[in-house]
């Protein structure tokens, strides 16, 4: 977790005030136009084996130990490593030196459900 935040850092995420540790954004210009690119890091409930491992503030989760990072604990996560696919970095950006690394993509049923979580979530806020 923690190599994951230099990492956003790094890419010039900074961690929303709103919602700090879990949200990163940054300003990209997207086909000539500014846009906001936001991360939010979730996590399913962890395995009756991990639960010693984590500390659970609901809604924020992290590994013991770790500070200035979390995730949102998300229990509709449930199961998302089910179908995952491994996309090999290399490919991505063969100049970018990324050896064995692997990236896991949640299935196309898994992201749909989260989507539709996350719909469900925002349905009824009369924001844009």
């Amino acid at each position: 977790m923690e190599e994951l935040r230099a990492a956003l850092l790094r890419l010039g995420y900074l961690a929303d005030p709103a919602a700090k540790n879990f949200q990163f954004s940054k300003e990209a210009d997207l086909l000539g136009q500014k846009r906001k690119v936001k991360v939010d890091l979730l996590a399913a409930p962890p395995s009756p084996a991990d639960k010693a491992n984590v500390q659970i503030t609901r809604p924020r989760i992290k590994p013991k130990g770790v500070e200035g990072i979390h995730a949102y604990l998300t229990d509709e996560a449930e199961g998302i490593e089910i179908g995952k696919r491994p996309i090999d970095m290399s490919r991505l950006d063969p100049g970018a030196g990324l050896r064995n690394q692997i990236l896991f993509l949640p299935s196309a049923f898994n992201y749909l459900i989260q989507k539709l979580h996350a719909f469900d979530d925002r349905k009824n806020r009369g924001d844009a």
